[in-house]
């Protein structure tokens, strides 16, 4: 499979069998399938650094959801997050080091970092309602389920930031009924997710944005809120009632209350009987407070969850008993960190008795030994002072009496015949007794290193004084020695580096540029950008780059497409309209001639010029 006309970089080093990718529309990552070593569809989300400008924040996004998906796993609402498999190595790996989530591809162009998830194969809330209205039930029950995922990382302390419905992934589809469990909601892509109450720079979806995140887009932080995600979900539950998407024209606070007022025209449209009515003025009123402008008057994601619920239950779709319960304990943050708490204690128990359980093994043991030493001799005073010894130690101590008992022998006729058997006395002493005096051979090996130690200092003195003695007063002789090394053998050997550097220079062709032509302009939103490679063929590390710029400022020069081994690029101004990069989105929105070119690069490590652009031309994009 490829991806703009290139085949899939090579994955070594990694129990994965690439298979195709299911989303590169993101500027931030893209999402492959592939297979893990027990042939499972997973999914690899790996950072875009094929722009400059962008490369550091999209691996900032990869770690970000690393970092929250640890946090929150084991929610049944949010996509799961798998460690690497990496190939080669011992079977056992894997359970003696810590699991590694975050990896950068060595064979990929830039080397991104990548993480590995559940492959969601239902699809998103946006591929399933695409243009179509859902019904009011389906509706309301995909936004509850939503709003208890919400409830849940905001007891968490974690704000999502981009809630959108291509963030929203289904199992299996819904069907036409509610209340179909295993096709709820799942919750993905926490790269701007953020602690609530941080000032942070607003990120995200601008569409999808509330009031006050597009005032402040790009200009200033605001602390982190999480009614912000319950207005996004206010908005998607307009879009599922409408078929419709908010506008993002000049994302001004007229066009959502716009948005607002078809979405309730469309509800008064639905033919209801009279107890219908007026569950769909309280849905009108549940929207109105997610719509609302001031944060403090949105409604919690709790509070979303149990109204949605009631309204469900007032439609003739109750959510099942289980569920309900299940919410309540959701909603009740106490009872999560119990639970948390509980799951601590309950493993300090299972550890506990895993200890108590080895130690009555060992008294067992002691207790055997004990037993058998107490037939050997009962009525020897030597024997009752070693079981004595032998009650507050171990079994060790109780067989080192053995050897100083002097009736051993005569005692052990008295003892059983399968005691005999199976412990004869007569085999111990021979064991233990070379063990006392390997005890007492390590002091003389001690006295023996220390004698070459004090050896040692003598053979340094006779060096000390002839050396400084004898090269201080002669100051003539040593200056003549240096003043040849110089100028005699350093200079001649830097004379043949530039050699190299020349011979490095051919080897990157020069590039000329074909079309569009020079001063061209066009009111087409896609234009194919086309060059080729003359002089020299593209070495295996270098790479294509199109860059933009003011031809007032030539000096700052952005790439639209990222680099790349293709020798056409083509860009799409609608994208670049909303580009997060000031440059480019001003190049395509004011109509204005700008510079472009192409550029040489490594393709390891893009920040690396490798050649400047040569040829320029000019063009202007005269669309809307």
């Amino acid at each position: 499979m490829t991806k703009e006309g290139q085949e899939i970089p090579s994955l070594d080093g990694l129990a994965y069998t690439p298979q195709h990718f299911i989303d590169t529309g993101s500027k931030m990552s893209d999402v492959l399938l592939a297979l893990d070593g027990h042939k499972r569809p997973v999914a690899l989300k790996i950072a875009c650094v094929d722009q400059r400008a962008r490369a550091d924040v999209n691996r900032l996004a990869i770690k970000n959801t690393i970092d929250w998906l640890s946090k929150l796993r084991g929610y049944r609402g949010i996509v799961a997050l798998l460690p690497i498999e990496f190939t080669g190595g011992p079977w056992w790996r894997s359970w003696l080091t810590p699991a590694i989530y975050c990896a950068p591809l060595q064979h990929w162009p830039g080397q991104p970092e990548f993480l590995v998830m559940e492959y969601i194969e239902g699809g998103s809330l946006r591929d399933f309602v695409g243009d179509k209205r859902l019904s009011l039930e389906l509706a309301l029950w995909i936004a509850h389920y939503i709003a208890r995922a919400l409830t849940y990382i905001h007891q968490r302390n974690c704000a999502h930031r981009d809630i959108k419905p291509e963030n929203i992934l289904f199992r299996t589809l819904p069907e036409a009924s509610a209340n179909a469990i295993n096709s709820m909601p799942l919750l993905i892509d926490f790269g701007v997710a953020a602690a609530i109450g941080a000032d942070r720079l607003v990120s995200g979806s601008r569409l999808w944005m509330a009031p006050e995140l597009q005032d402040a887009y790009e200009r200033r932080p605001l602390p982190v809120d999480p009614s912000w995600d319950l207005y996004a979900l206010g908005l998607i539950l307009c879009y599922m009632l409408t078929g419709r998407r908010p506008r993002h024209k000049n994302y001004e606070i007229q066009d959502y209350e716009t948005f607002r007022t078809q979405t309730f025209a469309v509800l008064d449209r639905v033919e209801t009987s009279e107890p219908r009515q007026a569950t769909k003025d309280r849905v009108k009123q549940l929207i109105a407070k997610a719509l609302d402008r001031q944060p403090e008057n949105r409604p919690s994601a709790p509070v979303f969850a149990t109204e949605t619920a009631n309204l469900l239950a007032e439609l003739g779709s109750p959510l099942p008993l289980g569920e309900r319960l299940r919410m309540r304990l959701e909603q009740n943050s106490r009872l999560g960190l119990i639970k948390q708490r509980w799951l601590v204690v309950a493993g300090a128990l299972l550890l506990l008795l895993a200890l108590c359980s080895l130690a009555g093994l060992a008294a067992q043991r002691g207790q055997f030994f004990i037993g058998f030493a107490v037939p050997d001799d009962p009525p020897t005073l030597a024997t009752a002072a070693a079981l004595s010894v032998a009650s507050v130690s171990d079994a060790h101590l109780v067989t080192a009496t053995v050897p100083i008992k002097a009736t051993v022998p005569t005692t052990a006729t008295a003892v059983s015949p399968t005691l005999a058997a199976t412990f004869s006395p007569t085999v111990l002493p021979p064991t233990l007794a070379p063990f006392t005096p390997a005890v007492i051979e390590p002091a003389p090996t001690l006295v023996l290193f220390t004698a070459p130690a004090t050896d040692a200092p003598p053979t340094l003195v006779p060096f000390t004084p002839t050396s400084t003695a004898t090269d201080l007063p002669p100051t003539a002789t040593p200056r003549p020695t240096f003043t040849p090394l110089p100028t005699s053998t350093a200079r001649p050997t830097l004379t043949p580096s530039p050699a190299s550097t020349r011979i490095v220079a051919p080897a990157v062709g020069r590039v000329q540029l074909l079309a569009p032509a020079s001063a061209a302009h066009s009111a087409e939103s896609k234009v194919l950008f086309t060059w080729q490679l003359t002089d020299q063929p593209l070495e295996p590390d270098h790479c294509f780059e199109l860059v933009f710029w003011d031809p007032s400022n030539a000096t700052d020069q952005r790439s639209p497409v990222g680099a790349g081994k293709a020798t056409q690029r083509r860009v799409d101004f609608n994208l670049l309209t909303s580009n997060s990069d000031r440059l480019l989105r001003t190049l395509a929105q004011s109509r204005q001639n700008f510079n472009w070119g192409v550029r040489i690069v490594s393709c390891a490590k893009p920040a690396n010029i490798l050649k400047a652009v040569e040829e320029v031309r000019g063009y202007r994009y005269d669309g809307q």
